[in-house]
C-alpha cells in the first residue's frame, strides 16, 4: 500500500497513517473500539492528546511493513482512560485486556506501536496529574 508509515517513509506519514485502513473490516473494527472507548465522554483534549501520543510513538516503533489504522490512537486513548479511572470493574478490565491482546495475535500487527501508545498514554496522564498537584502545592506553600 502507498499509505501508512514504515521505516523508510517521510516524516509526515507518521501523522497521517491513522486515516488509512486495509479493508472495510479493519475500519469497522477500529471504529467499534473507538466507539466503546468514547461513548460515555471524550473531550477534544483527550482525542488530540491520544492522536499526538500515537503519532509520536510511531517514530520509536519502526516497522518494515507499512502501518495503517486507528489502533495506535485507540491504544493511547485506552492508556489515558486506564490512568483516569479510579476503580475499574473486573468486567471492564477483561474487556480492555481483550481489546489490547486480540489484535496482537493476528500476525501483521505493529505490536510495539500498540504497546508504546498504551504506555505513553498512561504515563502522560499520571505525569500531567502529578505536575498539577505539585503546582497546586507550590502555590499554597509560597503564598
Amino acid at each position: 500500500t502507498s499509505w501508512g508509515y514504515a521505516a523508510e517513509r517521510e516524516w509526515y506519514y507518521h501523522f497521517t497513517f491513522h486515516f488509512a485502513h486495509a479493508s472495510v473490516w479493519h475500519l469497522a473494527g477500529n471504529l467499534l473500539c473507538f466507539y466503546i472507548l468514547t461513548r460515555y465522554r471524550a473531550s477534544w483534549a483527550e482525542l488530540i492528546t491520544a492522536y499526538l501520543v500515537a503519532s509520536l510513538c510511531s517514530f520509536i516503533s519502526p516497522h518494515t511493513l507499512p502501518t495503517i489504522g486507528l489502533s495506535g490512537l485507540i491504544y493511547a486513548l485506552l492508556g489515558l482512560r486506564l490512568a483516569m479511572s479510579k476503580r475499574l470493574s473486573r468486567q471492564s478490565v477483561i474487556r480492555m485486556l481483550l481489546i489490547i491482546l486480540l489484535p496482537c495475535l493476528t500476525g501483521k500487527v505493529n505490536v510495539l506501536l500498540h504497546l508504546s501508545s498504551l504506555g505513553a498514554g498512561y504515563l502522560l496522564y499520571h505525569t500531567y496529574n502529578n505536575l498539577m498537584q505539585i503546582s497546586r502545592y507550590a502555590k499554597r506553600y509560597y503564598r
